[in-house]
């Protein structure tokens, strides 16, 4: 794998891009000089007959650098070549259908002003076979898709006018290809690859680099070049305009906190990030209570028809929060963003850069918050040596805005024991949140067993804490209810949702029938069996091996274990086979 000169490039758009593709970059986009990573990529990946794999930073302009030169590559092809409604010249793949929108519109950019190419978009929300038989009576030149729809549409019996010309394609792109590996799609890109053509241009755009990467390269790429860009005079993997800060706040202040925070940064538009799709239910519902003049929207996997439009409100909106999870954490370029809060700290660490990533775009100011238990304070100097990201504490708070705490919390109680629905999502989001931690990849940071669960709990507005093994039978009976209420008597306003609670209320409960201990689990015996046998022949060919002979008595019983399995694998449920 080659890499790039280290030699700074210029940043004005280079004379021998077309000059309707600079028309476009300048005139209707604004963008008057390249990006570092802009003035790398598109010479190389324009001109040369180079396979790319570029790292930059969040932020840096990385879509422009694969849009033009694809518009480019195409409109030299379509000199010699006219693209026909149903040629696909380019192939750009993205992790989530928010990045795949975004990079759809900037392709159309140029496209509505330059002709010549037509696009689609295949994402999910639509029908499979919308998708195809759209593809069938509009065809596309350019296909911006998710890699899961993608893969899907290439499975269809009725896809072969799709697969016919993908034989013609001439570029493909990978978008943030880190986290189409983390979001388990390898299986589905290397479908893909075997219905594309070998001789073809690629590109793959990350902000981070890993192992799983280098796979899909040497799977993927010939003799690509590697393109890392960074900053100068920074050295940490945010960009230059970007203020990070923390906040230490006690489990029980959390939310009221963030309400406060909001409060004071009223005028500014936020994207607020949370660990759970539970918990961006059950807060984007409390936010509507406390914030009655602010416009909060909530976007998470969940949700299926409505986040693009969700999405696309939140882009036109000038000010306002958009409470999410990390489905929104990469890529998504959205101007004016003031403020990132990560209400919780992400899973992982190369999602706290990206997250923060979310402001500060394309050369312009920002600012970042994470709010941190007492308990996690050591993250502050992990995040630091483990990313490059220094953070400073963030001084705006003061002991006032922590005092009416409890009456915040009355507020939500007094909620929750009019309905039903916001008492079950509070605790499904504190489930759903104490699950996530403890699958935390800095798991000597976010350790449950440090967590305050019943100050936590308070903090979440809960009216009890819930029955949950983090918890124990023995620590719950002396946790006291947080607020003095029978919960049976909190109803649904659903009207029939409530019916249906009452009458499942008054049918007689069914003791429940404990499984017998000695009972045979058919999975777990097999395996045991199956481990055994290989253990004694293990130990028969060692004593055959020292010995050089067998007793009969040794072959016997390795024989009846055989026998054993076999009788097993016919009546699984026979439970005379075991004594």
């Amino acid at each position: 794998m080659s890499k790039q000169d280290s030699k700074k490039p210029s940043d004005e758009w280079p004379d021998f891009l077309n000059p309707q593709v600079l028309d476009v970059v300048r005139e209707k986009l604004q963008f008057d000089k390249m990006t570092p990573v802009q003035s790398v990529v598109i010479p190389i990946f324009s001109q040369q007959h180079k396979d790319v794999v570029v790292e930059a930073v969040t932020g840096s302009g990385k879509t422009l650098s694969f849009v033009v030169p694809i518009i480019e590559i195409l409109l030299k092809r379509n000199k010699s070549e006219k693209f026909k409604k149903h040629d696909i010249g380019a192939l750009i793949l993205s992790p989530t259908r928010e990045l795949a929108q975004q990079i759809h519109e900037v392709v159309n950019v140029f496209i509505s002003n330059i002709g010549t190419f037509t696009s689609t978009l295949f994402v999910g929300g639509n029908s499979v076979s919308e998708d195809l038989k759209n593809f069938e009576t509009n065809g596309a030149n350019i296909i911006v898709a998710t890699v899961g729809r993608f893969d899907d549409l290439l499975t269809r019996q009725n896809s072969t006018l799709l697969r016919k010309h993908l034989k013609s394609m001439e570029v493909l792109i990978l978008d943030e290809a880190d986290r189409l590996l983390d979001m388990g799609f390898k299986e589905g890109i290397e479908n893909i690859f075997r219905h594309l053509p070998k001789q073809r241009k690629t590109g793959l755009f990350s902000a981070t680099q890993t192992g799983e990467i280098d796979k899909l390269i040497r799977a993927g790429l010939r003799n690509p070049c590697n393109i890392q860009v960074r900053q100068k005079v920074n050295t940490q993997k945010t960009p230059l305009g970007l203020k990070n800060y923390y906040t230490i706040v006690q489990p029980e202040h959390k939310f009221h906190l963030l309400v406060e925070f909001l409060k004071m940064k009223k005028s500014c538009k936020h994207f607020v990030f949370m660990s759970c799709c539970a918990s961006v239910q059950y807060f984007t519902q409390l936010l509507k209570i406390f914030l009655k003049d602010v416009q909060i929207l909530s976007l998470h996997r969940k949700i299926k028809d409505k986040r693009t439009d969700v999405f696309n409100k939140f882009k036109k909106m000038q000010k306002g929060v958009l409470i999410c999870t990390d489905i929104l954490s990469r890529g998504i370029d959205i101007e004016d963003v003031d403020w990132v809060v990560q209400f919780d700290p992400p899973n992982t660490t190369t999602s706290f850069v990206h997250r923060c990533g979310r402001t500060a775009r394309s050369n312009r100011e920002g600012n970042a918050i994470v709010f941190l238990l007492p308990n996690e304070d050591s993250f502050v100097k992990f995040i630091k040596i483990n990313q490059q990201v220094p953070l400073q504490e963030y001084s705006e708070f003061r002991s006032s805005h922590t005092k009416n705490f409890q009456d915040s919390l009355k507020k939500i109680h007094s909620v929750a024991c009019k309905e039903r629905e916001l008492y079950e999502k509070g605790k499904l989001a504190f489930v759903s949140f104490i699950r996530a931690y403890t699958k935390h990849e800095c798991s000597h940071i976010f350790q449950v067993k440090e967590l305050d669960l019943e100050q936590l709990g308070k903090g979440f507005g809960l009216l009890h804490l819930p029955k949950m093994p983090e918890i124990g039978k023995e620590k719950h009976k002396k946790i006291s209810a947080f607020c003095d209420i029978d919960i049976s008597t909190i109803k649904y306003k659903n009207k029939e949702k409530e019916k249906q609670r009452v009458e499942n209320a008054q049918k007689p409960k069914v003791k429940k029938i404990k499984m017998e201990k000695n009972k045979p689990w058919s999975n777990k015996t097999e395996t045991r069996l199956k481990k055994e046998i290989r253990k004694k022949k293990k130990d028969l060919t060692e004593k055959k091996r020292k010995s050089s002979s067998l007793t009969e008595e040794d072959l016997d019983e390795l024989n009846q274990d055989f026998k054993l399995l076999k009788k097993f694998k016919k009546n699984k449920n026979d439970d005379e086979i075991l004594e």
